[in-house]
């Protein structure tokens, strides 16, 4: 899965950030999202909350490899805008 993050960043299909998150997915334009366990709890909250409000799926990564696994540590939130990309990590997950 963390292979196809770093694939979805390089190819242009992320946002990365609570702000651009938060900007995107009220521009309807977020397909999956990303958050990892070590983000603040006030970002999480606000993410959650977007996720839940805008009917996108959330998932929580139970490690700090975020912003590792697409090139930009520090990272806390990823936002995947691209729906064929955001079904591939998903599947992933399921494997």
């Amino acid at each position: 899965m963390y292979n196809m993050l770093g694939l979805a960043s390089r190819a242009g299909k992320c946002v990365f950030g609570q702000e651009a998150f938060l900007n995107a997915i009220r521009a309807k334009k977020i397909a999956l999202a990303v958050l990892s366990e070590d983000a603040s709890d006030n970002t999480k909250k606000k993410i959650r909350n977007a996720c839940e409000y805008y009917n996108i799926k959330l998932l929580e990564l139970k490690t700090d490899m975020l912003g590792q696994s697409v090139g930009k540590p520090g990272v806390k939130v990823v936002g995947i805008i691209d729906k064929m990309m955001s079904n591939a990590i998903l599947n992933k997950i399921k494997d």
